[in-house]
This record gives structure tokens, sequence and C-alpha cells, in this order.
């Protein structure tokens, strides 16, 4: 009897004893949920996470912002495309006391963020505008995805890379213009638009045929040009870069040489040759993709191409023309080759569409500089100018999901470190934009959260309670 006592006296202390654990492990689960967002990210591409580029960033941005939602809580926490843009400005947050996220329910304020918007337009829904005063900027979910409207399908969610990019445009105070030359039969340049819109530069088309480039010019970009320019154009250009602009000239290799042009490439140490580069198909590294059979090329160690040499990227083209650096007869000039074909490449005349592409023993041998960036002092004191050249468009002006993001190609993104460079921000590291995949965000829900810990807590509880139990039981028998 006094056994049987002292188990069911023991039996009640070891229920008594569970009782308390449960309770305390419910208070401490609720106290970790409240102070705590945990929440799984699954995806392969860590879509929901912040790089360590903007949390660096972040560390110093201390311009107070408010960054308005234009939808009720309620429907951004119900429309799945805003769901991860909300996850992402909340991490901005958190990161950054600088920065607040307010909600507007356009129901309640259909006249909210008239002071953002050209007059007769109107802001719509599930936009999100970064206001830091005299400078802000709006941002619509068109902005903050990746969006291939040719198979009408959402290819990347590019919020990080939007965000900080709209951080560091309110922290810096010089506009950076690139001005398109057309007049020449240019090949149009949206996608390299897209990019350096991304990255805060202003961008404008301008007929150099019929108007001298602006003052506010600091760059200029010339794609593909199928006509000769002028002497009138090439005067043009001689002052622009004498006064310390910047500027970057992409040729087409299946276009004749363009006299003029081309000499004025010269006087900066680079020649243009009239022909065709190819690689051998046998022995070099081609990549077969949608886009046809590409060339990757080799990307020379410089402060333009450092970024992309560190993450193992690729820069790919079709065909180019062969350029000479001739630095060494122009003292004036420091050429620096960008990119370069393999030691299996080949070069042929250009004889239009005659020329063939198949190797002969007569054949300029490779490598070949395909890419190089030249500097030289302007006539203002205490500045130089840069011009970089390439002998073919290499794919910036197709689509930058179809390049960058279908493929990892890094072609927009050299293109846009030359750019970065030639103003002086090349410590300005470009975040990509992340290629979504059938994984998703799993949010784990407060009681999603109290299973995780019972499964880490409970369980071993219980195990131990009914070792106790049983040891008990053999002990008293």
């Amino acid at each position: 009897m006094k056994n049987r006592y002292k188990f069911g006296a023991g039996a009640y202390a070891i229920f008594a004893l569970f009782l308390a654990v449960v309770i305390l492990v419910n208070v401490f689960t609720s106290l970790i949920v409240k102070k705590f967002d945990i929440k799984l990210d699954m995806t392969t591409q860590k879509m929901y996470e912040i790089t360590d580029t903007t949390k660096e960033f972040l560390k110093d941005y201390d311009i107070p912002t408010t960054i308005y939602i234009t939808a009720s809580d309620l429907e951004q926490s119900s429309y799945e495309y805003f769901v991860p843009v909300r996850e992402i400005l909340d991490k901005y947050a958190k990161l950054n006391s600088n920065i607040h996220i307010k909600s507007v329910d356009l129901s309640d304020d259909p006249s909210f963020g008239s002071k953002y918007v050209q007059p007769g337009q109107t802001i719509t829904r599930y936009s999100v505008i970064v206001d830091a005063g005299e400078r802000f900027k709006v941002l619509t979910l068109d902005d903050l995805y990746d969006v291939n409207y040719q198979q009408s399908q959402i290819t990347g969610f590019k919020a990080e890379k939007k965000l900080t990019s709209t951080l560091k445009y309110i922290l810096n105070d010089s506009n950076f213009k690139v001005y398109f030359i057309t007049g020449h039969g240019e090949t149009a340049a949206d996608g390299a638009k897209q990019y350096l819109n991304d990255a805060n530069f202003e961008t404008e088309d301008l007929d150099i045929t019929l108007n001298d480039i602006p003052e506010d010019a600091s760059i200029i970009s010339i794609i593909n040009p199928i006509r000769d320019f002028s002497v009138g154009d090439i005067t043009k250009l001689d002052a622009f870069f004498a006064k310390g602009g910047n500027g970057q000239i992409h040729l087409n290799s299946l276009q004749q040489n363009l006299p003029n042009l081309t000499a004025f490439i010269r006087e900066w140490g680079i020649e243009v040759n009239n022909d065709v580069v190819f690689e051998n198909p046998e022995k070099s590294n081609r990549i077969i993709t949608a886009l046809n059979n590409l060339n990757r090329a080799v990307i020379e160690d410089t402060s333009i191409t450092e970024d992309i040499n560190a993450a193992n990227g690729s820069v790919v083209y079709y065909y180019s023309k062969s350029l000479n650096v001739i630095a060494d007869q122009l003292s004036a000039c420091e050429v620096t080759p960008l990119l370069s074909s393999s030691d299996n490449s080949y070069s042929k005349p250009f004889l239009g569409a005659d020329t063939e592409s198949e190797p002969a023993s007569d054949d300029r041998q490779g490598p070949f500089v395909l890419s190089a960036v030249s500097t030289k002092e302007s006539n203002v004191p205490g500045t130089s100018s840069s011009l970089i050249v390439t002998g073919d468009m290499m794919f910036i002006t197709a689509n930058p999901d179809e390049i960058e993001l279908a493929y990892g190609f890094d072609n927009f993104k050299i293109y846009l470190n030359g750019m970065l460079e030639m103003t002086g921000q090349q410590d300005e590291t470009a975040i990509s934009s992340k290629k979504l995949s059938s994984n998703m965000l799993v949010e784990v829900t407060p009681s999603h959260q109290k299973y995780i810990l019972y499964s880490f807590l409970l369980i071993p509880v219980i195990i131990l309670i009914i070792g106790i139990v049983v040891w008990l039981k053999r002990r008293n028998a």
C-alpha cells in the first residue's frame, strides 16, 4: 500500500511538472514569436534575403526616409506578388532606423501621391514611394519584377536592386546623364537604357547631326552606327571629350569600317580592323543556347572587370572586329584591354556576305583584343576623359532578362561598370536580379513556430518523463 502511495504521489508530481514545462514552453514561445520574425527562405537564390552589399550600405544611410505603400495591410498580405516586396521592405526598416514604412489605402485617400507625379497622372495601387523630402522616387510592381512581355511571364525579382539603387539616388546629389547618339542608323538600345535607369543614370537620345552635345551630358553612347559620322559630327565629339566628357562606342562586326569614326577612335590609341573574329568550334568554349551559338570572351583583369572575374562571370559574343592597341604611338593615351578572344580564335577580312567562317591556313591567329578602354588628359586642368571601344555590340541592345537573368551572362554588367568607372562610382557594386524558381518562401506562422519549438523542447521532455516513469515502476516493483 505504501509503495502504491509513493507511486501515485510520484505520478502526480511528474504530471504537475509536465504541465509546468508545457506552460513555460508556451510562454517562452510567445515571447520568441513577438521578438523574432522566424521565416525560412527555401529559394535557391535566397530570394527574400538582403545581400551584404545592401547591409553595408544601410549602415551609413542617414537620411530620414518614409516608404509609402499604396495598399492596405490586408491587400498587401493577400496579393501574392506583393508579399515578397513587403518582406524586403520590412528588412530595410529593421536594418536602418531612418527608414519607416507606411501603408496608404487609396480607397480612403484617393488623392494621395499627387505631389509625386506629373499633373493629370495618378498613383496606382501597390506602388512603393520612397520619399526623403526633396528627393523621391515612385516604384511600381513592374519596377520590382523582371517581366518577359513576349512570353507574359515574370522571370525575376529585383526589389532589393531597385530599392538600394533608389536610396543611393537619394544620397547622391549628382545626376549623371547618358546621351545615346542617333542620326547614323544606330541600333535602338532599350536594354542598355533600362539597365542604366536601374542604376540611376538618366538617358536620352540625341541626334548629333542636328544638335550639339548638351552641357549636362556626362557620357555619350554610340551603338552600332551603319553610316559614317560627318566631319561636323566628329568636331562635336572632339569638343565634348576635350571638356572632360566620356563615352562608349560599340561597333558591329558585320558592318564595313566607317572611315571618319574609326579615324576618331584611332586618335585614342585604338585601331579598328576591318575583319571578323571567329572562335574555333572544335577547340573553344562555345556556349550553345536558344540565342544561337555564342563565344565566351576572355575577361582581362581591370578595375572595370574585377567584380565579374571575382564572381567567375561570363561575357559572350557572336563575332567581333578585332582591335589593335597603338597607344605606344600616341603618348597622350593609356589603353587597357577589357575583353579578348581565346588562343584558338582566328580572324578573316570582312567581305560582307562572302565572308567565310571556316578556318583556313592564311587566317590571322588569336588572341585578339575585342574591347578596350582609353584614357587621356582633357583640356580642363586636372581632369581626364575615357573612351571604351568594343568590336561588337555584345548584346547590350537585347533584353537584359535574356542575357543576364536567363543565362547569367554579364554583358550588361560590364557595360554599366564602364559607366560607373567614368563617373567615379566604380565602388558601387550593382545588385543583380534574382531569378524566380518554383521554390517559394516558407513563412512560419505563430502556430508553426510553436510546433518547431515543441519539437526541440517538448519531445525531449516527454522522453525524459517516460524514462522517469519507467524507472520508478521498476524501482517500486
